[in-house]
């Protein structure tokens, strides 16, 4: 199998990012050549917008330009998750893709795995066998997003559509106990007849609740997530 595992937060931008809870509209890469129509900016929905920048951005702060008039392309900076990740599926060895492709994350990293996923099963159909994607995150915040102005906007479900129609296999692993999963609000009124809104893109959960008596424990993958995960896998 094949195996894409991106990482959790380690840098201060990194803990900045995932406070940006601003949605943002989903465009990544050429939509597999298809290109995204101008007068209809929204077709995939939004996501968080914070994960969605540290997903897109290059190195030295370089951001996705877009190209065209009546469709759009995005480029994908030097650097960048989206250009490492392509680089990757689409330019052979070591990477089959005969094989099944599992993407995953803890934490900032699930959020990315979703982002990752959703980019693959959009952009780059040919790198695995129909079917055969699979997105596994641990500790994930919500990544799809809405923003509605007087009743008027998008939908968190227009991603959550989107996403479940690219993405074949999506689970979420969370520990009961962890704050992170439930972050930010799903709904969040501005009290300017603004709300945003976020959500989870599955249903598909394994839970477990081992409460350590702090959130950092609560939250942490090698010493929570991973160790009840393998007793679960062995029948705890």
């Amino acid at each position: 199998m094949n195996i894409i595992a991106l990482r959790g937060t380690r840098t201060y931008n990194e803990w900045i990012n995932d406070a940006e809870a601003i949605p943002a509209p989903w465009h990544v890469g050429t939509n597999n050549g298809n290109y995204y129509p101008i007068d209809d900016p929204f077709h995939y929905g939004m996501v968080h917008g914070g994960f969605y920048n540290l997903y897109n951005q290059g190195s030295l702060g370089a951001q996705p330009t877009s190209s065209g008039v009546l469709e759009y392309s995005y480029s994908r900076p030097d650097g960048s998750i989206a250009q490492q990740i392509y680089s990757l599926l689409t330019g052979g060895s070591p990477f089959d893709s005969s094989l099944p492709l599992y993407i995953t994350g803890h934490s900032l990293g699930a959020a990315l795995a979703t982002l990752c996923a959703m980019d693959v099963g959009i952009n780059m159909p040919s790198s695995f066998p129909v079917g055969k994607l699979y997105m596994y995150n641990l500790a994930s915040p919500l990544v799809a997003a809405g923003i509605s102005a007087y009743g008027i906007g998008v939908e968190t479900s227009t991603f959550v559509s989107a996403y479940n129609a690219a993405v074949a296999n999506s689970y979420r692993i969370v520990h009961a106990p962890d704050i992170v999963p439930i972050m930010p609000p799903g709904c969040t009124d501005l009290g300017t007849e603004i709300e945003l809104d976020f959500a989870h893109v599955t249903g598909n959960v394994v839970d477990f609740c081992a409460q350590t008596g702090s959130i950092g424990g609560n939250h942490a993958c090698a010493d929570t997530y991973v160790p009840y995960l393998q007793q679960l896998f062995d029948g705890f």
